[in-house]
């Protein structure tokens, strides 16, 4: 989020040395390319943090859940993506940073705004994480019959 505030930054500062602000629609000179950085650490994140949480899930769900802890990704996903939209609904009513005309909005502002709630949640994540008792950590379980297998 950070990255993508600096690009946000330069894109309005684009804007302003064009003095096109009141041009709504105006297109910035500034190449795809600037995107690379915000969008390959955002890729990245998400191939690291994907395949961690599942096997999290698959590991401490309880044997008769393993199938369904590998749908919870996918439950996950779309609450973030309803609870994204009300929060940028919650942004466009109570802000003027985000009005129809992206040539004057402050979008960097919103991305600063979500880098800071990002933050918080590493925050409350590393704590968690820190008290956190794993279930499964022996090497075997017992199965519905009483009799110990290997995991």
């Amino acid at each position: 989020m950070m990255s993508s505030a600096l690009v946000e930054r330069r894109r309005a500062t684009v804007i302003h040395s064009h003095e096109a602000e009141v041009h709504p629609g105006w297109i910035v000179p500034m190449s795809a390319v600037w995107l690379m950085l915000p969008l390959a650490l955002a890729g990245g994140a998400e191939a690291l943090h994907f395949p961690g949480q599942v096997g999290l899930y698959y590991q401490e769900f309880p044997k008769a859940l393993k199938n369904t802890s590998t749908g919870m990704m996918a439950v996950l996903i779309a609450l973030g993506f309803y609870l994204s939209t009300a929060f940028l609904g919650v942004i466009r009513h109570a802000t003027t940073w985000l009005p129809d005309d992206l040539n004057h909005s402050r979008l960097e502002k919103v991305y600063w705004l979500i880098a800071v709630l990002v933050t918080i949640n590493f925050g409350y994540y590393l704590v968690c994480a820190k008290f956190y008792k794993y279930q499964n950590t022996n090497s075997t379980e017992k199965d519905s019959v009483g009799e110990v297998s290997a995991i």
